[in-house]
């Protein structure tokens, strides 16, 4: 895998998670989940990532597999999990029905999820939040 490859996925990442690539680097998943798309897209994944890099594009506007695709890989970052894709996206990358399941990635993949970012928030049952922690305030969003 090239790191531009990887590079390229993250930027279009970025624009569909809202968050900025150092922030996606940051959870150590990029190459992961780089992979997995690539690997559960095939040949579609090209297209895919030509679609997001237009622009002017937007992907409430798109239709049909490219934007199933850009709402996976958008549920990729926020909760680890590759979904189920449709019949028609399934059928566009050329997956079998026997494959085309929902999964976690990788236990990391749970932890490191945006949607515990969004909201400041641990894990459950990842990180210690230490003794004491439920006689203190919740922290304001966005401040770790």
């Amino acid at each position: 895998m090239r790191a531009d490859e990887v590079d390229v996925f993250v930027e279009v990442s970025s624009e569909l998670t809202g968050f900025s690539a150092r922030e996606l680097l940051a959870t150590g998943m990029a190459e992961t989940y780089h992979a997995t798309v690539s690997a559960k897209t095939g040949a579609v994944y090209g297209e895919f990532v030509h679609a997001l890099r237009t622009p002017g594009w937007d992907p409430r506007t798109a239709g049909g597999s490219v934007l199933e695709l850009a709402q996976a890989v958008t549920r990729l970052w926020y909760l680890g999990v590759w979904p189920a894709l449709s019949e028609e996206a399934r059928v566009s990358v050329g997956m079998s029905a026997r494959t085309n399941r929902p999964f976690v990635v990788s236990p990391r993949a749970y932890a490191e999820s945006l949607v515990w970012k969004t909201f400041s928030a641990d894990p459950p049952g990842t990180r210690a939040a230490g003794f004491g922690s439920w006689g203190r305030p919740p922290r304001a969003a966005g401040v770790r």
